[in-house]
């Protein structure tokens, strides 16, 4: 259970109860009430908790599948490369009083997963320098990272509240436990390559609804360095080439489209490299450019367009490194998916952490095309119902990188449309695969049909469903939300989600969300 491994872990540590209540700002009794599970524990306090007794985020993860305490044994293996394994949840909707279904709900809608989970790997080429990070997600994928890092020794870190000052420490010469658990490594390769001349990865691991090849990475990092790749234990193995002086060029052009992840490969070498690099084939997705001025305000490089789509990084005679800081943009997957997630409840609730500043035309568009109008108050804003949604908008829905409504988005409209009964074609220019959603909203009479291209196409709901089914399956982030969608529209009292840590991977506060809309969750093996 995970209390009693959490119990062990402090005892080890020498911590009282009360030593760990200071710590959290916390009462003992809720320290003890955890340890012995007569209490649920959030995410916010468990990683906190985590933090202090200095549990990498893998071996949390495993504790809640363990039917006991681990023994120092089992922790050294769980440590030893093993992929974090998946745990469930017993979801049960709660009888709200007249109190609280009157009263204004507030959402915070985080900092943005993807560029932060790029700024905060960047931290690994500022030569122990300081980079600070506000407004960051509390999802597992940006989590994951910042344990690696600490497990590896790799940073030290230091946390207030949604802000992270880190700083690299050891050099990662072996990141293939990272490798599992991000995507966004691969990104990494080819300037600790070139900047520690040798380097053990591996293909990259992580929210795995569809295979994504790396070959742009590795035509990229063999610009500067020659690699094999061992089949037997399925890990490359670069080293940097000699005597290497020269201006260079590289592509993130894949398939057509615009590669982020080949993009962040090609500007963190910018960190170490100091001759003149081009770079062609940006994509307008708004982590290119915020890795654009990490780079400028960390470093004496300077970035010029030459074209919307292709930067120049001007030779310098020594890269000087200092501390840096960014601010991340909140993340508008997760504002668009609690949009259609509180519809029923939309006027009476209120989004935290937003201007209508931040908000891309794209998704002014879409919230005009489903009828609402943004009231903005300070720092927060609220939809207001005006129009029907304009159902032809809908008709075809071409989704992709920026300037599109990003492909993360198909599982969450395509529920959403498809149980309003809106007729809908969504067609994804970056991938055809997003499917893991369709078979378990079919139990909840929410259909949708894949055509021969990979589009999606939204069917008329059925009226007749059996409420007595008691398990759904989350098998990665998005459709795992678009799950949770159908669940709470249908109004099911109670049900079990395996595999639910999928959706915490993207959307970290989910469970205060459900809490939020009447729901109690309990975390089990």
């Amino acid at each position: 259970m995970i209390g009693d491994f959490l119990k062990q872990r402090r005892l080890a540590m020498g911590f009282t109860q009360e030593f760990v209540a200071n710590q959290l700002k916390l009462s003992r009794q809720a320290i003890s009430n955890w340890e012995n599970d007569s209490r649920d524990i959030n995410v916010r306090d468990l990683i906190a908790y985590a933090k202090l007794l200095e549990i990498s985020f893998e071996d949390l993860e495993v504790s809640l599948n363990q039917p006991s305490a681990l023994t120092k044994e089992s922790i050294s293996k769980i440590s030893d490369g093993v992929v974090p394994k998946h745990f469930n949840l017993k979801l049960q909707r709660q009888e709200q009083t007249e109190a609280t279904s009157t009263q204004k709900l507030h959402v915070k809608i985080e900092g943005d997963k993807v560029i932060g989970v790029h700024i905060l790997l960047s931290c690994l080429f500022l030569n122990k320098n300081k980079l600070i990070i506000r407004n960051c997600p509390t999802a597992f994928d940006f989590l994951n990272i910042l344990y690696e890092f600490g497990k590896n020794e790799w940073s030290d870190s230091f946390t207030y509240e949604d802000t992270i000052e880190v700083s690299s420490k050891r050099m990662p010469t072996d990141i293939t436990s990272l490798n599992k658990i991000s995507r966004a490594s691969i990104g990494t390769i080819t300037a600790l390559t070139y900047r520690y001349h040798h380097l053990l990865f591996a293909f990259p691991g992580g929210d795995d609804f569809c295979f994504r090849p790396i070959d742009l990475h590795l035509d990229i990092l063999s610009t500067v360095a020659s690699y094999t790749y061992q089949e037997e234990n399925k890990i490359f193995y670069s080293e940097k080439n000699d005597l290497l002086n020269k201006n260079i060029s590289l592509n993130c052009y894949a398939d057509g489209s615009k590669s982020v992840g080949a993009f962040f490969n090609a500007i963190s070498l910018a960190y170490f490299y100091p001759n003149e690099i081009r770079i062609n084939g940006l994509s307008p997705d708004p982590t290119v450019s915020y890795l654009i001025t990490l780079l400028e305000s960390s470093t004496n490089r300077t970035v010029q367009y030459l074209t919307s789509d292709k930067i120049v990084i001007s030779k310098v005679d020594s890269i000087e490194i200092k501390d840096a800081e960014i601010t991340l943009p909140p993340d508008m997957s997760m504002l668009v998916s609690y949009v259609l997630l509180f519809w029923d409840e939309l006027e009476n609730t209120i989004f935290d952490n937003v201007f209508i500043r931040d908000i891309p035309q794209s998704y002014i568009d879409l919230f005009t095309k489903l009828g609402l109008n943004i009231i903005e108050d300070k720092h927060t804003i609220q939809f207001k119902k005006a129009s029907q949604i304009e159902s032809e908008y809908f008709e075809f829905l071409r989704l992709g990188a920026a300037p599109f409504i990003t492909s993360d988005l198909g599982p969450i409209l395509s529920e959403f449309l498809a149980f309003h009964n809106i007729s809908s074609i969504l067609f994804d220019e970056v991938f055809i695969q997003r499917t893991n959603h369709i078979a378990e909203l079919h139990k909840l009479g929410i259909r949708i049909k894949v055509l021969s291209n990979g589009a999606l196409k939204t069917q008329d709901k059925l009226l007749d469903i059996d409420t007595n089914l008691k398990m759904y399956h989350l098998n990665d982030t998005c459709a795992g939300m678009a799950i949770l969608m159908g669940i709470i529209q249908v109004h099911l009292d109670k049900v079990m989600l395996s595999n639910f840590d999928t959706v915490l991977h993207g959307f970290g506060n989910i469970q205060k969300v459900l809490c939020s809309l009447g729901y109690k969750g309990e975390i089990y093996g």
